[in-house]
């Protein structure tokens, strides 16, 4: 199944209803990654409880209890961060489900494309390893945690989310990957990195 479609399925699937973290990222889909792709939008105001949209895990996830209210009002679970769980469909989820977008843009327009082309050229332009991949991100994360100090901003990225973006990568001819798994070749269209960052980030490989 190609990227797009998978994709689209997924949007398919939450279509008007409330996406959460706790339900999807199991199903080893990454909200965080359709969120930075432009297809979700977190709900970071009047967040709904799992039992008022109905989530098909009420009862059996541990994360309940952080949406769900008392009889106060108040929530059962003080002191927990709400805000980039649970997701709506963006005006570009539905362009996309529309295909009035192009997958290719918004894979290109993700904050981990410089992270990751930035990679591939201090590895000499077309080979890295999923190791040095990984390292970035964290690097990443914790610039963004010690530069936080409270802000609502996204949360860092994370492993699971780089790993779904290298696998889009992947489906679109992008990436490939070695048989030990642990190297990667870069195969992205010359015009996109040319576009993307006004001139040839790294040199793709040909192979």
């Amino acid at each position: 199944m190609s990227a797009d479609a998978r994709i689209a399925m997924v949007l398919q699937q939450i279509g008007e209803d409330v996406a959460c973290i706790h339900y999807w990222e199991p199903q080893q889909v990454s909200l965080l990654l359709l969120m930075r792709l432009g297809l979700l939008s977190p709900i970071r105001q009047r967040i709904p409880s799992c039992s008022a949209h109905h989530c098909p895990r009420c009862g059996q996830c541990a994360y309940q209890a952080d949406f769900e209210r008392d009889e106060t009002g108040n929530f059962q679970r003080d002191g927990v961060s709400r805000g980039y769980r649970k997701f709506k469909l963006s005006d570009n989820g539905k362009r996309f489900l529309a295909q009035r977008l192009k997958l290719e843009r918004l894979v290109r327009d993700h904050p981990l494309f410089p992270l990751i082309a930035s990679v591939f050229r201090q590895s000499g332009g077309q080979q890295a390893s999923t190791l040095a991949l990984a390292e970035a991100v964290l690097n990443a994360a914790l610039a963004w945690s010690s530069s936080a100090n409270g802000r609502t901003e996204p949360p860092p990225y994370t492993r699971f989310e780089l790993g779904a973006y290298l696998q889009v990568l992947e489906d679109l001819g992008w990436l490939t990957r070695s048989d030990d798994g642990f190297t990667l070749s870069w195969h992205a269209p010359l015009a996109l990195l040319q576009e993307r960052f006004g001139a040839p980030a790294v040199t793709p490989s040909t192979a």
